[in-house]
């Protein structure tokens, strides 16, 4: 839907870890009418995908896995987020992303065409994001757990 409501010549990259539904997927891609528009990455590693989600115009991450780490790379990168309105996710991530339900096709499309079209919204979800990777640094939580230490020993002299 999102090629078809603008026709844009941007591309749409799927990356990840093939599952059970990578061939039929394969499939649908083969016969689409801007299939030559889809990019699939399946079995991508690790530092690809970073560097992938890094120069994204946004990241579109519909399904809650569990694996949030790709949406901490887009934070870190700069990189605009939209995805399932997860509870574990929205617990940490908040306001930083544009959220989803990943049962409605329409709703995810509206969603990629907003951030498309829509400067404002899609650079203050990245800074969001980015304000938010930096408090998820290994620096900031040591920092935050030295403060912690240092306010309970004071509580307990």
């Amino acid at each position: 839907l999102f090629k078809n409501w603008l026709l844009t010549g941007m591309p749409l990259v799927l990356a990840g870890q093939p599952t059970e539904d990578t061939p039929l997927l394969e499939k649908q891609i083969a016969s689409y009418k801007y299939k030559n528009d889809v990019l699939l990455y399946t079995d991508i590693d690790i530092p690809d995908l970073q560097s992938l989600t890094a120069g994204a115009y946004m990241l579109v991450y519909p399904k809650a896995t569990g694996h949030d780490y790709p949406i901490r790379w887009a934070f870190s990168a700069g990189t605009a987020v939209v995805a399932a309105a997860d509870p574990r996710l929205l617990e940490w991530a908040g306001d930083a992303v544009e959220k989803l339900d990943p049962t409605d096709i329409n709703l995810l499309a509206n969603s990629m065409m907003v951030l498309y079209k829509d400067e404002q919204t899609r650079s203050r979800l990245a800074e969001k994001g980015r304000e938010l990777a930096a408090g998820l640094s290994r620096d900031a939580t040591l920092e935050a757990y030295a403060a912690a230490i240092q306010q309970l020993l004071l509580q307990n002299g």
